[in-house]
């Protein structure tokens, strides 16, 4: 049943950014003088090609290559024994070149399926909480919902590029009388809040969609891990507690920061890290704040309270 619901949303969130898209760049095409069919075979075109081209992106974007057996054989093993459980193909492992402890599931719509752990996450965390990272980016892939993501992550950040562009436009349209000065920014005006509109509207439908899925994989790495409950809240923890120091510098995670299983500009405070355990305890007796309720509507990934209280009880059903 739960993963009806989650197919549904999927179904109808690809509809919506599809439907808007197209809308968008024929609206845009009338201002800047392209006519109907021409704007709807670019907008099919732009939403195939951008699906194509997003795993290269992120590859660039994260610095990802190939982790070689024989350089983590447990890490492998364990790849190998939960792609069983899920009766899906081994992905092909991959290791992010960065310091922040992170993980991220990706690949092409028809091809090979790829999981990729940064280096920090090596060194934060053990191979338990380790392998409950690796089921939560499995049941992402198992959801089928990672083409979707790379593929519908993209298109807010390019109609906010273009809402940025329209007002250089604006500023140096038309070098003819006034009456074409005038005519020439009341169209880049016109495409400026159009693409603004539109990019806060595929934002929302996007973090929305983006929230959900979090929550799905959360259930499917507690019920394919063992003790995956407990490995995975630690994990969270532990990923969400980072900060990076000035000799390891931080980084822009560009449109693909909904890939990554925790919101890497998220941290939190803990009593003690050294007693995990006692800081789950601690964070899942907290309640949000009207002020985190909001917060969430504009983030990628569901509050740490609210994952840590739902694997709370997905460990009390055990």
């Amino acid at each position: 049943m739960y993963r009806l619901k989650l197919y549904s949303t999927m179904a109808l969130t690809l509809a919506l950014f599809i439907g808007i898209t197209t809308l968008a760049i024929v609206f845009i095409g009338q201002y800047l003088g392209i006519g109907l069919y021409t704007a709807v075979t670019l907008a099919i075109l732009f939403n195939l090609f951008q699906w194509i081209l997003a795993p290269k992106i992120i590859e660039s974007i994260y610095r990802v290559k190939p982790i070689d057996e024989t350089q983590e054989p447990r890490l492998h093993r364990i790849l190998a024994s939960l792609s069983n459980k899920y009766r899906i193909k081994k992905a092909k492992l991959m290791i992010a070149d960065i310091d922040a402890p992170n993980a991220f599931a990706y690949g092409s719509i028809f091809g090979e399926k790829k999981v990729a752990v940064t280096r920090g996450l090596l060194n934060r965390l053990n191979y338990d909480e380790v392998e409950a990272v690796l089921g939560h980016e499995l049941g992402h892939i198992t959801h089928r919902d990672v083409s979707i993501m790379m593929g519908l992550s993209l298109l807010p950040t390019i109609f906010y590029l273009l809402w940025r562009y329209s007002l250089y436009g604006m500023l140096f349209s038309g070098y003819g009388g006034r009456d074409d000065r005038d005519s020439s920014g009341a169209i880049w005006l016109a495409i400026g809040a159009a693409s603004l509109i539109f990019y806060i509207l595929l934002n929302l439908i996007l973090l929305g969609f983006s929230r959900l899925r979090e929550y799905y994989a959360d259930l499917a790495a507690a019920t394919k891990v063992d003790n995956g409950p407990r490995k995975l809240m630690r994990a969270l923890i532990k990923i969400s507690e980072y900060r990076p120091t000035k000799k390891s510098g931080s980084m822009s995670y560009g449109g693909f920061k909904a890939l990554l299983i925790s919101d890497p500009d998220t941290t939190i405070n803990i009593s003690d890290p050294y007693n995990i355990d006692a800081a789950i305890e601690d964070i899942s007796r907290k309640k949000l704040s009207l002020s985190d309720r909001l917060m969430e509507l504009f983030s990628t990934h569901p509050n740490l309270i609210n994952r840590i209280k739902r694997l709370k009880e997905l460990e009390s059903n055990e």
